[in-house]
Formats: C-alpha cells, sequence, structure tokens
C-alpha cells in the first residue's frame, strides 16, 4: 500500500493513513510484498515467473521460507517482474505523496517529460495543453528533455572522435537507457571503460534546469519504471527529484478530473 509493506486489515482509509505516516523515500523503489504466500507454479527449469522475467538474475528462491526475493546487487530496477507478477506482488514504489509535498512546500517545481508523451494522452492533445494540464497539478512549468538530448547528442559527437583514433577503439555512445548502463556494469563489466560519460537526457535535463534556477526542483515525467532507479544512482542523486511513469501521471489526471484534451493551450 502506497509502496509501503505494513500488515493491513479491511479498514482501507485507516492502513492508508499508516502506509502515509511510514512512507519514506529510498533507493529501493521495486518491493516484493513480505505478505507474498501466493502458491506460483514454477517451470521445468524450476523457475518462478518472476525469476524467469529477470534477464540479470536478479531474484533468488530462499528455501527456509519457499519464497522469492530479490537481491539489490544484481537488481537494475528494469522493472520487468512487476509486470511478470499476475498476482501483483511485486510493485514498484509510487512517489505520488512526496511529489505533493514537494509541490506545495516548494516555488517551482518543473515538470521534465520525456517526447514519448506525444500521443499517450490522445492523438489530438498538444504539447500546449499538457503544459496546462501540469499547471492544473500544480507545477510551475513543464519542459520536454529533448533538448538536452540534442545537447548531448554535440557533447558524444565530441567525446567520439577525442576517443576513437583507430579501428581497434570503441566507444558506446548509448547512455539513455538505464537498464542498458546497468546490463554493462553488472553484465559486461569489460565494456565499462569504453562507455561514454556522458549523462542520459533525464539528468542532463535537471542539471540545465537547476543551474539556471538553483531553487528550482525537477520532476521527471517518461514510459519507464527504471528511470527511478537512475534518478537515485549514487553519483545522480539530486538532480531528478522524483520520476512518475505515464500510468502514474494519468492515475493523476483521473483523481483530480482533469483531461488535457479539454484544455487550452
Amino acid at each position: 500500500l502506497c509502496g509501503v509493506s505494513i500488515d493491513f486489515d479491511n479498514n482501507y482509509i485507516y492502513n492508508l493513513k499508516k502506509a502515509i505516516t511510514n512512507y519514506e523515500v529510498n533507493k529501493r523503489f521495486i518491493e516484493k510484498l513480505d505478505s507474498c504466500s501466493v502458491n506460483c507454479k514454477q517451470d521445468d527449469n524450476k523457475k518462478f515467473n518472476c525469476q524467469v522475467s529477470c534477464p540479470f538474475d536478479a531474484i533468488l528462491y530462499d528455501e527456509d521460507n519457499k519464497s522469492t526475493y530479490i537481491d539489490y546487487n544484481l537488481c537494475v530496477g528494469c522493472g520487468l517482474c512487476v509486470d511478470s507478477c499476475k498476482y501483483g506482488k511485486i510493485l514498484d514504489k509510487v512517489d505520488s505523496i512526496p511529489i505533493v509535498d514537494l509541490i506545495k512546500n516548494n516555488k517551482m517545481v518543473i515538470a521534465a517529460v520525456a517526447p514519448a508523451i506525444m500521443g499517450q494522452f490522445g492523438d489530438n492533445v498538444s504539447m500546449d495543453q499538457l503544459r496546462a494540464a501540469f499547471i492544473k497539478i500544480g507545477f510551475t512549468d513543464m519542459v520536454e528533455v529533448a533538448f538536452t538530448a540534442d545537447m548531448l547528442t554535440i557533447k558524444e559527437a565530441v567525446e567520439f572522435n577525442n576517443h576513437v583514433n583507430g579501428p581497434k577503439d570503441l566507444m558506446i555512445t548509448s547512455c539513455c537507457c538505464p537498464m542498458w548502463v546497468g546490463m554493462l556494469k553488472k553484465v559486461y563489466k569489460e565494456l565499462v571503460p569504453d562507455l561514454s560519460p556522458s549523462v542520459s537526457p533525464m539528468i542532463a535535463a535537471g542539471r540545465v534546469i537547476k543551474k539556471l534556477n538553483p531553487e528550482a526542483k525537477v520532476v521527471f515525467i517518461g514510459p519507464c519504471i527504471a528511470k527511478k532507479a537512475e534518478a537515485k544512482e549514487p553519483d545522480l542523486v539530486g538532480d531528478i527529484d522524483f520520476v512518475l511513469t505515464f500510468q502514474e501521471l494519468d492515475n493523476i489526471f483521473k483523481l483530480l478530473e482533469i483531461n488535457p484534451e479539454e484544455l487550452r493551450g
């Protein structure tokens, strides 16, 4: 409930208040519920659905407790296990509660959106209408992170020109996907020296916005759960304050009865 593992009963309002009270922001945003008692079946390789879904073998089986668990030393936060569990026993933490506090307690909170937001809320919804919807929620303004993607393209071109001087030189320029970068760091460690030192467009957007407006807070909105893990990497903490997925944003629109298509841009 609210991304918090608590014992709960049928009193929803009481349990909701209890979850809010126990809410805290931490690096672990994908959790397997402690109360999971569903008897899932193993496949021919003696693996459960959540284990099969994980490309990093980060979900292990505890023989003593007869239950699977997540090894966070191996997990890159891709979120595939969340979709794999049909019983809903693996959840990603939704940061709606601290985002409300962020908006209430700060003069400037910017929504930095992935370009993929176009078309997510209707074919006829324009970026100006989405900006109006974010302002209606309480955000100060909305920016699209495509502008930092353009900046990084130039930066990586210069890096490539400096780094690749012969046929044996290699440089991996794809830095946008945290799952991809996490795979290199955890599985293909020998390729890390060839990885571009550039940050992702999301991180770059947060840094640029905060450089221009030191008091600003930034919430990134995109399609991928893995961005939540990226924002909490030790060397990136503070560049992006919180992350919402498009699905979570849609839930907020519905809760507040905001229809972007009906707004004037």
